[in-house]
């Protein structure tokens, strides 16, 4: 993730996966890759009986894979907005920070820590 002196990021892999939205700093992806891997369904951390769909998107990092429902890449840096201390131990401490991209919220997550299954949605 760039961040820069103003507190800004640039290069977000923006991701819907069960119906909600994340993103994910693009340094952090290695690779897209097509579905078909076993890869851990990003929208079963919100759902426990979730299930990837037949065209699921796979990013890679390392060799951890996370499959999504779709992505899109958003180049335009955008400030950093906090996370609220109710909220800093959400996703196994996988949440970094929010964004407003295309006027909507978006959770800034750590894609290895997601992926790991470090990061499962409070419930």
């Amino acid at each position: 993730m760039t961040v820069t002196a103003s507190d800004h990021i640039s290069g977000l892999v923006l991701c819907h996966a069960g119906g909600q939205r994340l993103a994910i700093p693009a340094q952090e992806v290695d690779a897209f890759e097509p579905a078909g891997e076993a890869a851990r369904y990003a929208g079963a951390a919100f759902e426990s009986d979730a299930r990837a769909p037949a065209d699921a998107k796979v990013l890679r990092h390392r060799e951890l894979t996370l499959s999504v429902d779709r992505v899109e890449v958003f180049a335009t840096p955008v400030p950093r907005l906090a996370v609220p201390s109710a909220l800093s131990s959400s996703w196994g401490g996988a949440l970094v920070c929010f964004v407003e991209c295309a006027g909507e919220l978006w959770p800034v997550v750590s894609l290895e820590r997601l992926a790991r299954g470090d990061g499962e949605a409070a419930r």
